[in-house]
């Protein structure tokens, strides 16, 4: 046992001890290094006109310099051009379709968010955005002047769009944009009111007919204006595929509503 420590003991010592040379052998060579590139920083080309290598050498290092610095400042610049993050806000309108879409209004919803740019050709951009939209939206029935149903319902949706945008300029004017989208129901609460119309006063009930799936699954289509490097406006729809209640629990009159959505919003890019 002790010999394997002892071994233990000088292997350790050699390794530290060639790590220690090593380390000094680069700090000289490094020192070296800055000497030299000091030289030449603080030396112009006429100071070499009468030796011919160290001219030679000092044209190399300039242009091995002015090389490095146009490729550092290329890649930082190739690199916000081809992604770009901002904040977006906008204003919709939204309603259902569907079996049981008929008699919902267009209501109000308003979201906020961030958005990025990825610049994939000079043509073509992705686009994904993540915002959060509260919608508020109302529904009035008459069934044959025997009794009417008003119902109310507001949520909150995570929308994750993601999008291909076509632009005939990277950085102003025109482009249209399409793609999937997810919405994901955080808060859902509806209400109805149902009255019946008598012969005496009329009598009301009030509901909770309106429970919503997770998940909604969609697609965008829309067309946008960027006005400068920054400011970008944008129309578009969105419409669900999938069912907005949940068949389970919703009541029969809202079992199958799917979610038709108008918005203008605006984006900004930093």
């Amino acid at each position: 046992m002790k010999k394997n420590s002892l071994f233990i003991f000088i292997l350790s010592f050699l390794f530290l001890f060639s790590t220690s040379l090593w380390a000094q052998e680069e700090e000289v060579s490094s020192e070296e290094t800055s000497e030299d590139s000091t030289s030449y920083e603080s030396s112009n080309a006429s100071e070499f006109e009468d030796d011919e290598d160290y001219a030679e050498a000092y044209q190399r290092y300039q242009e091995q310099k002015t090389s490095s610095d146009l490729i550092a400042s290329e890649r930082i610049r190739n690199w916000s051009d081809a992604v770009t993050i901002g904040l977006k806000a906008g204003l919709g309108s939204p309603t259902f379709l569907g079996d049981q879409g008929n008699g919902w209004s267009f209501g109000l919803a308003v979201n906020l968010g961030a958005i990025m740019k990825i610049r994939i050709t000079d043509y073509f951009a992705l686009t994904p955005e993540l915002t959060a939209s509260y919608r508020n939206l109302s529904r009035e029935i008459n069934e044959n002047d025997a009794y009417t149903v008003e119902t109310s319902l507001s949520n909150i949706v995570i929308e994750i769009p993601i999008l291909l945008r076509f632009a005939l300029d990277n950085t102003e004017g025109l482009y249209a944009f399409t793609g999937p989208e997810i919405g994901l129901v955080v808060y859902n609460n509806s209400s109805a009111e149902v009255t019946f119309e008598t012969s005496s006063s009329p009598t009301t009930e009030e509901l909770d007919p309106i429970e919503s799936s997770s998940v909604e699954i969609g697609f965008v289509l829309g067309v946008g204006y960027q006005v400068n490097r920054w400011l970008g406006l944008d129309l578009r729809a969105f419409y669900s595929f999938t069912n907005y209640s949940n068949e389970t629990l919703s009541t029969d009159d809202y079992k199958n509503i799917n979610t038709l959505f108008f918005q203008f919003s605006a984006s900004y890019f930093f």
